[in-house]
């Protein structure tokens, strides 16, 4: 038996199809729903699975019980659509889902809305030095201004030894609407310095040697290492950091390291280069820094339903 139940269907009748009798054919006389629904097999309510949102449930039962169409092709009958009404119906609760529950449902939210915009691709080494500088850029700065430093310092040079070659004060202008300019031209000088000289030109592909460069922490190390060099690690940042934490993942006490080794205990390998940026864009649409959407109205968050956060009304990491 075939059958498809709308979302946050409640008790009622519904349309199914029911696929387990054989093709009749037209002219063998049986042609009204009627006689049609003679043929269909007495059947015992069976579980069916009703898709809730992301996340799906074996919570109720059908029986199929009047013909109401049918579907015909090369004279017979392919397909009967009947009325089936539900029994022993259970509306899923969130409050009792399980903890891995969340986590899926979490997952598949954040795959289906953000997944087709993250892009996977192996980087070449010169790609990889132009996102480990824009990632030194973007600290303590809104995306847009260190967008447009990175935009204005890679037009002029974007190698080590063409910023090398530049002026400090020539740097420290083109960066300067990145926030701190004069500490980020010094360090974005030492890591030039430093990777031509110790790795010979190239960006190291090990969290340790990345986080020797000057400047260079956990986040910056991870999302180099997951995004330029596509080894698999969650970076943590601010959003990163707020999200599952207000949602209930992680201990709000947790330090950037610890919500890392968490959540990536959580989620599938294969799935981390997700997380991250997912996390970044749910933050900045949805589960904001201040006034998150749901403080107005819970149905512009999906996770609203078991949130931690939204539960309390407290929404202090």
């Amino acid at each position: 038996m075939k059958f498809k139940i709308p979302i946050n269907t409640m008790p009622k009748n519904i349309e199914i199809e029911v696929s387990n009798i054989p093709a009749v054919p037209i002219d063998s006389g049986i042609s009204s729903n009627k006689e049609i629904n003679n043929m269909i097999p007495a059947e015992k309510p069976i579980p069916i699975a009703i898709p809730f949102t992301l996340f799906f449930k074996k919570i109720a039962s059908i029986t199929p019980i009047n013909v109401v169409r049918t579907e015909r092709k090369d004279n017979k009958i392919t397909a009967v659509y009947s009325i089936g009404i539900i029994t022993n119906y259970k509306f899923p609760m969130f409050n009792k889902l399980s903890y891995m529950d969340k986590v899926k449902i979490i997952l598949n939210y954040i795959e289906k809305k953000y997944g087709k915009y993250i892009d996977t691709s192996p980087m070449k080494n010169q790609e990889i030095f132009e996102l480990l500088i824009e990632t030194v850029l973007s600290q303590r700065t809104r995306d847009e201004n260190s967008e447009k430093a990175a935009d204005q310092l890679f037009a002029v040079a974007k190698t080590p030894k063409q910023i090398l070659k530049l002026q400090i004060r020539k740097l420290q202008s083109l960066i300067r609407i990145s926030g701190p300019y004069r500490q980020k031209a010094k360090r974005i000088k030492q890591i030039s310095r430093t990777i031509l000289k110790k790795y010979k030109g190239k960006v190291p592909h090990n969290r340790e040697e990345l986080m020797k460069l000057p400047g260079i922490g956990y986040k910056t190390a991870d999302i180099v290492l997951m995004y330029g060099f596509g080894i698999p690690r969650i970076a943590v940042d601010t959003h990163c950091n707020r999200v599952p934490k207000r949602i209930g993942l992680v201990n709000k006490k947790a330090n950037v390291e610890e919500v890392r080794e968490k959540l990536e205990s959580l989620f599938p390998k294969n799935k981390w280069y997700l997380i991250n940026l997912g996390f970044v864009s749910f933050g900045k649409e949805i589960c904001k820094p201040v006034n998150p959407l749901c403080i107005k109205d819970s149905k512009k968050c999906l996770f609203s339903k078991f949130c931690k956060a939204y539960k309390t009304k407290n929404f202090k990491v």
